[in-house]
């Protein structure tokens, strides 16, 4: 990272580090990416998101148990009851969690009472996540909205998490990125080899016959 992040002769240190800091967290999510089936990455995104937002102080331990968690334990007959049919109880309880969690919607489930229309017209849409939050759009952050699609709309959940991780740590996180061979096998050495785990019809003999061929060597 020292010798590969960008510099310059007249970079003032705090921007040398974060540019060493920079290098080195994609570098590394790169890496391990590399040995990760493609629905693990955005879980690994995600985490290491959360873990520089919070570390930071930007994010606080009860928001990413809300995010986890929601309202899973809490019991439908012990709370006020649901205004609406429509609305499943497990999203309810979600609600009512995120309700005493999020501070700018500790009256949501009060304004979904109010705003029953308003909320069902969001509910319903093919992608809430990219619409505006009824009431309280202009008064939450980035995760916070992502809390509220994973309470109501949990099957948008992961669209809404890619949204978040790309206007939080930059959209080139989220990119899909093929295997280097060369980049991995630069990497590697007689003691410390490359072993591939293939799933069942994978065969990459083609690309390192490739590359052995680029590189002059043989078997």
């Amino acid at each position: 990272s020292i010798l590969n992040s960008e510099k310059t002769a007249n970079m003032l240190a705090s921007k040398r580090i974060a540019s060493i800091i920079d290098f080195m967290t994609f570098y590394v999510t790169c890496y391990v990416q590399r040995g990760l089936f493609e629905m693990h990455r955005l879980v690994w995104v995600l985490m290491l998101t959360m873990k520089i937002e919070s570390s930071a102080g930007q994010l606080s331990q009860p928001y990413i148990q809300c995010l986890l968690k929601a309202g899973g334990a809490l019991d439908i007959k012990s709370e006020r009851e649901k205004p609406a049919a429509w609305l499943p109880d497990a999203s309810w309880l979600n609600l009512i969690q995120l309700s005493r969690t999020v501070l700018p919607l500790r009256d949501v489930c009060d304004s979904l009472s109010r705003n029953e229309a308003v909320w069902r017209a969001w509910y319903d849409e093919d992608a809430p996540e990219a619409g505006k939050i009824p009431e309280y759009d202009e008064r939450l952050d980035r995760f916070e909205k992502m809390l509220v699609v994973r309470c109501l709309r949990e099957d948008r959940t992961l669209l809404s998490v890619a949204t978040y991780i790309s206007e939080t740590i930059g959209q080139r996180y989220m990119d899909s990125r093929p295997l280097d061979l060369r980049a991995t096998e630069e990497e590697s050495s007689a003691s410390c080899p490359l072993i591939a785990l293939l799933s069942q019809g994978a065969d990459p003999t083609a690309i390192i016959m490739e590359l052995a061929k680029k590189k002059k060597k043989q078997a």
